[in-house]
């Protein structure tokens, strides 16, 4: 199949097609996580929406990658970070949250469209493997996966858990992980924390068709080229941002601005020289 043939069967609305776009999203959902506060209450564990993140690696240690604002608005005086791992599950996986290690830029509010929001969390090795049992940690020390050589076509998605598709109560919470394809506008070579936007269409969300909640989830690069598959092509997937900002709606459309690969490779260096002392 060539590249003409690929984008057509990816922009049909047969079955295939869409089997195709959900072993996609399937792939990078692996990586992704919501993230809840968690405080404890005569009444029982009482919970707070904070927004998505992306399980990464660097280096032996493990983290979430997110928005700085889901960790300072909201995390950071819970008694414990929840973290969703499948679908329809609320807070199964606690982790006290006296044991997380904040690595990132170190500003607060006021937030803005500008940031830099941005933030990697330490995960604890104690609540590592229960994490590895259902999801996988994104290895950002690793060469791959790389971009195939030759031509090939790009798309992008968006990976998070929207607030307005889940159902909530003070005490449980069942989330939708959802991988949206988004539409690329354009990147800003800001030193050192970079920027992109990205066109969400929110016409499957009810009104005011907002993204909350997908703030920190992960903006993928999928670059899809010819291969000897029962497909006749195949996929790479790339991290490639953090979603932390969402515009104006523009009919069913919002611009989704994201910090953007030379961010993360930023916080990546700042783990480095920091995490040395805590491995």
């Amino acid at each position: 199949m060539n590249l003409d043939e690929i984008e057509s069967f990816l922009k049909s609305a047969d079955a295939a097609s869409e089997q195709k776009r959900l072993r996609i999203v399937r792939s990078i959902g692996m990586y992704s996580v919501g993230l809840f506060a968690v405080k404890a209450s005569p009444q029982g564990d009482a919970l707070s929406v904070a927004g998505s993140g992306t399980l990464v690696q660097i280096d032996g240690a493990h983290y979430i990658l997110t928005a700085r604002h889901v960790w300072h608005e909201v995390l950071r005086g819970s008694n414990q970070l929840g973290v969703t791992v499948r679908q329809a599950d609320d807070h199964r996986h606690l982790i006290d949250m006296s044991t997380v290690v904040p690595i990132g830029p170190a500003v607060g509010p006021p937030w803005t469209e500008n940031g830099p929001d941005i933030v990697l969390l330490r995960v604890p090795t104690a609540y590592v493997g229960a994490i590895k049992a259902f999801k996988v940690f994104y290895n950002l020390s690793a060469e791959g996966p790389s971009p195939p050589r030759g031509d090939s076509l790009q798309t992008w998605f968006l990976m998070g858990v929207p607030s307005c598709t889940g159902v909530f109560s003070p005490t449980h919470a069942s989330v939708e992980h959802i991988g949206a394809e988004v539409g690329f506008l354009g990147s800003q070579a800001t030193e050192p924390w970079d920027l992109c936007d990205v066109n969400f269409n929110a016409s499957q969300f009810p009104f005011p068709r907002s993204v909350r909640g997908m703030s920190g989830g992960g903006l993928w690069k999928i670059y899809l080229f010819e291969a000897p598959t029962s497909d006749g092509f195949d996929s790479v997937e790339v991290l490639a941002g953090v979603a932390f900002w969402e515009f104006k709606l523009n009919g069913s459309n919002r611009r989704v601005r994201c910090h953007g690969t030379e961010s993360i490779t930023k916080l990546k260096l700042l783990a480095d020289e920091i995490g040395v002392g805590h491995r």
